[in-house]
């Protein structure tokens, strides 16, 4: 019976956990702390949502006023593809970044810069970044998904099956 108690904590502290996201790069260029965050790594080809936090190099307080700009390029055979996004605290969930979806058409090694404009300042942090191939369609992931309710359907039907075959013991004398 100690088991109720320990499904019930982890219900109540789902909440805790955060957003799940995952530090693609941080990096200093004065007078700034950059740090790109991504829902999911690594990259993978389709929308992934990014998240941007700037702060002061010196305190480490957050730079409410910026203007940021995402950009992926890849050169694909002398063809450049490239992938332009504002980052705002709109498009944020969580208010103190700032925010935006990126489609990024294809695999492979990208350049990513993100461009930011603040207080008087004008800073262009570079990377590269490996994007994956896109994740299977849910029609690869649908035994996993549906392993749960059978397991749970199936152990309701073997308790109920069990209560009404149940022996009498002892048992009855004549």
């Amino acid at each position: 019976m100690l088991l109720w108690p320990v499904i019930v904590a982890a219900l109540f502290a789902l909440p805790a956990f955060g957003d799940g996201s995952v530090v693609l790069l941080h990096q200093r260029a004065d007078p700034f702390d950059v740090t790109v965050f991504a829902d999911h790594a690594p990259l993978t080809v389709g929308q992934s949502n990014l998240s941007v936090m700037v702060q002061k190099a010196a305190g480490h307080s957050n730079v409410p006023d910026a203007h940021v700009m995402l950009r992926f390029e890849k050169d694909e055979g002398g063809r450049i593809t490239e992938v332009v996004a504002p980052a705002t605290h709109a498009k944020a969930t969580n208010k103190l970044l700032y925010g935006a979806a990126i489609t990024v058409p294809s695999e492979g090694n990208w350049k990513f810069t993100t461009d930011i404009d603040a207080q008087n300042a004008h800073i262009t942090v570079l990377a590269q970044l490996a994007v994956g191939p896109a994740a299977p369609p849910m029609k690869e992931k649908w035994p996993l998904i549906v392993f749960v309710p059978v397991a749970i359907v199936l152990f309701i039907i073997n308790r109920r099956l069990k209560r009404r075959w149940r022996p009498t013991y002892p048992p009855a004398r004549p």
